[in-house]
């Protein structure tokens, strides 16, 4: 498994990850000046351990990213 530990956010490029999703184009500007941008907003879930479900909210989706911020 492969964690963005430092992230303050979590990122996914499959909408498949999502409970729910809110499609919409959302603009985020950087500390370092540069912006990110995103396709859409809502909920993911996932296993941490067997049984223990943690959900990430918020979570945004981004069609452009190779990796997950939480990545199997």
């Amino acid at each position: 498994m492969r964690v963005d530990g430092g992230a303050n956010c979590h990122v996914f490029n499959e909408e498949k990850y999502f409970l729910t999703l809110h499609k919409t184009k959302i603009s985020v500007e950087r500390a370092l000046g540069t912006t990110a941008k995103f396709d859409g907003i809502g909920l993911v879930a996932f296993e941490a351990a067997r049984g223990k479900l943690k959900i990430l909210a918020p979570s945004y989706l981004s069609l452009d990213e190779k990796v997950n911020t939480i990545s199997p």
